[in-house]
């Protein structure tokens, strides 16, 4: 009875240790994403009220009109380094929070596959018919896991690689007709 309060002790604490860590996961993420939006609007107001001072010294027509083309590229810019920058952390969170869940994956396959051989050590005669079925059952589908995996990482990549190439390619246009 000892090991067994011993061993609940031991898994509640791996289980809270387990839950702080994910915590602070998210915490730095959000905490970060929330400086990202204040550094943003602090730097949006200062714009403003620097392209306000701009617009009471235009004199004329051909003035506004350069002052508003002066406008467009850094407001551009500034929305492409945002979007970067959200970006990052949030895919930072997600590979950190992806191979959390798949480490606990692991043991957990781990575990069940531990119980039965446990299992088919102490199965009465003919029932490791039955057990080793549903073993071939598990390996199937962590084979298929395995693959699914594989692809979603491939079409992750292609895509990220894709929304950069867009990007940059945006940006060199926009840059050009400017």
């Amino acid at each position: 009875m000892v090991a067994t309060q011993e061993k609940i002790a031991s898994v509640s604490k791996n289980n809270l240790e387990t839950f702080v860590s994910l915590a602070q996961t998210v915490f730095a993420s959000t905490e970060r994403l929330a400086a990202l939006n204040l550094n943003t609007a602090r730097s949006l107001m200062d714009g403003a009220v620097a392209n306000v001072h701009g617009v009471m010294d235009i004199k004329s027509p051909q003035e506004l009109i350069s002052f508003q083309k002066s406008l467009m590229m850094p407001a551009i810019n500034a929305a492409v380094e945002y979007s970067r920058a959200v970006y990052e952390i949030t895919s930072g969170t997600q590979e950190v929070l992806g191979k959390f869940f798949e480490d606990k994956a692991v043991e957990i396959k781990g575990q069940v596959e531990n119980s039965i051989e446990g299992a088919l050590k102490k199965a009465p005669v003919g029932s490791d018919i039955a057990l080793s079925g549903f073993k071939s059952v598990m390996d199937s589908a962590n084979t298929a896991y395995a693959s699914l995996k594989s692809a979603t990482q491939k079409a992750v990549e292609m895509t990220e690689a894709n929304v950069m190439q867009a990007t940059d390619a945006t940006l060199k246009s926009l840059k050009a007709a400017a």
